[in-house]
């Protein structure tokens, strides 16, 4: 699927460049383009661009600032960030303002081509995540009872059996689905679950307090978000990565942790716990 290109860029001979590169290769329309934040927001706002190639060095702010207003606008598409730029703070603030990939100057076409593919071929996944009901899944929608069998696939697809915090997570995800309404929306506090485990009997000697399982928890995620990046590093189109990483994780700090292992960036992905859940929930209920 071919896919709308806006350029943010001061340069126009860079984004003559860029468009002949998208077009030539036939990897999709340039709808735009411009240095002028004023327009930037009105063309993005009207065009409803897929992917937006920003400038890091932009004549009045820098992209980042850029960026971050295109963002706040509403636009909810892909960021590709063209650069010289290569400090790991910098890098680092990119990657958590939602930006994919960075194109290094001067322009080198095949990067351009594979950078470009690789934005594209996230977007086609998580379409196919989108269509197949697996990327933000609300409780609510799911219907019947836990899947031992299934639930017990998720634990080794992520890599978890074994590891502290797996019968923690276990009970949590069994007295959800015991105890709810299928019609019900998910509204549990994450407190009241953690409490539940500290009174329980099986780990009332071992948990005392609510911090302890949060802690124990939010380690097992970070196992299960390092094991998936890992794999996604190695195969990006791997059926673990596509079915992982973004129904029990939030992509873009599935992203970062990549680039943290790749050693391009300080800073790892973050995990939200209560994500982590709900996704197993809705892809162990038959």
């Amino acid at each position: 699927m071919k896919h709308d290109f806006y350029i943010v860029e001061d340069d126009a001979s860079v984004a003559r460049i860029l468009e002949n590169i998208i077009e030539e290769y036939q990897l999709g329309y340039v709808c735009g383009y411009s240095c002028k934040i004023d327009n930037v927001l009105n063309d993005v706002f009207e065009g409803k661009p897929d992917i937006i190639l920003i400038d890091f060095l932009m004549p009045d702010e820098d992209g980042l600032e850029v960026l971050k207003k295109i963002v706040k606008s509403g636009f909810s598409g892909k960021f590709i960030m063209i650069s010289e730029v290569t400090t790991k703070k910098v890098i680092g603030e990119a990657y958590r303002l939602g930006v994919e990939y960075f194109i290094n100057k001067p322009v080198n076409v095949i990067e351009v081509v594979k950078v470009i593919e690789k934005v594209s071929h996230t977007i086609q996944n998580e379409k196919v995540i989108d269509l197949l009901g697996i990327r933000n899944v609300e409780i609510s929608k799911v219907k019947g009872q836990i899947d031992d069998e299934e639930l017990s696939q998720i634990f080794r697809d992520l890599g978890i059996i074994g590891q502290s915090g797996l019968h923690e997570l276990t009970e949590i995800i069994k007295k959800i689905t015991k105890e709810k309404d299928s019609c019900q929306e998910w509204n549990y506090n994450m407190a009241d679950l953690y409490q539940y485990i500290v009174e329980s009997a099986s780990t009332r000697r071992l948990l005392t307090n609510t911090k302890a399982v949060e802690q124990r928890l939010r380690r097992l995620c970070l196992v299960a978000m390092q094991n998936i990046a890992s794999i996604g590093l190695e195969d990006f189109s791997n059926y673990r990565f596509e079915k992982y990483a973004t129904s029990v994780f939030n992509y873009k700090d599935i992203r970062i942790e990549m680039d943290y292992l790749r050693e391009k960036s300080p800073y790892r992905g973050k995990v939200n716990i209560k994500k982590f859940i709900e996704g197993i929930v809705a892809l162990s209920c038959r």
